[in-house]
């Protein structure tokens, strides 16, 4: 509400106060959708290139506050880079360092890294999961992110030579011997 405002920054820290009486903060981020953001060209981001308000990736909501999208058949390439933007602008970012495919990994609010990400397969999908679920909007901290690329190809079983086999022999069955007892004369 209207209130004298009082703004305080303490360079020691880079923290920066804001009090007043009618001065409120928000402890919840209203997410209302999320979208995938970076370098697209191709399939990549469906060759979207840095639009925070593309529907091309809008991102589904599989959980309460865990978003996902896959990139199907991307060229393999080692500088594929993405972000995540809630609500259609870079007010609400995350951003952070690739760990490796499947490997959760802390996602920083408003970061200045960028996700890059190594494809090094043809024609991989590429899933891409923010998990707010443990966001603290206060702190800023508990978010992560996962990108899992997925090798489509398929898997080559080794040849096998089954050795050529000769023919059966079947060798008669003989009769036992008799004897005949010698008679006499």
């Amino acid at each position: 509400s209207v209130c004298d405002v009082t703004i305080t920054f303490d360079p020691a820290t880079n923290k920066i106060t804001v009090t007043g009486t009618g001065v409120e903060f928000s402890s919840v981020l209203n997410v209302e959708s999320m979208r995938a953001v970076g370098n697209g060209y191709g399939n990549w981001l469906n060759g979207v290139a840095w639009d925070p308000a593309a529907d091309d990736n809008l991102m589904t909501e599989v959980e309460p506050n865990v978003y996902e999208i896959t990139y199907t058949d991307l060229d393999a390439y080692d500088n594929y880079v993405v972000k995540f933007a809630a609500n259609g602008s870079w007010a609400a970012n995350w951003g952070g360092v690739y760990a490796g495919s499947g490997v959760e990994t802390p996602a920083g609010f408003n970061s200045n890294d960028n996700i890059t990400v190594e494809v090094p397969y043809e024609l991989a999908d590429v899933t891409l999961r923010l998990d707010l679920s443990n966001f603290d909007f206060a702190t800023k901290t508990g978010a992560t992110f996962t990108v899992t690329v997925t090798d489509k190809t398929p898997a080559t079983e080794p040849e096998t030579t089954v050795p050529a086999t000769e023919p059966e022999t079947t060798v008669p069955a003989t009769e036992p011997e008799t004897t005949v007892p010698a008679t006499e004369p």
